[in-house]
């Protein structure tokens, strides 16, 4: 959403839909999809797939502390939670 509350749609055309997404502070998104894909998603647009373990753990809800450059994600059927850090 804009400062006026408008949609502004980002980006579109992921392989699996997207689930969660969370801010990385410079304008780019982590998009996350309940197959167990990843993505990194630019300000203009485009993006690109980060992890891809699709058939091993799902992938849906997601953190990033951008302090740490430290992604969180659970694996719900896995009963963990993964740590990544971003480079």
């Amino acid at each position: 959403m804009d400062k006026n509350k408008n949609k502004v749609i980002v980006a579109s055309g992921f392989e699996q839909g997207g689930d969660g997404i969370e801010p990385v502070g410079n304008g780019d998104f982590i998009v996350t999809c309940w197959p167990g894909i990843i993505y990194y998603v630019k300000a203009n647009g485009q993006f690109e797939k980060m992890l891809d373990v699709q058939g091993k753990m799902n992938t849906a809800d997601l953190a990033y502390d951008a302090a740490t450059k430290t992604l969180y994600v659970p694996t719900f059927n896995n009963f963990s939670v993964i740590a990544y850090k971003l480079k």
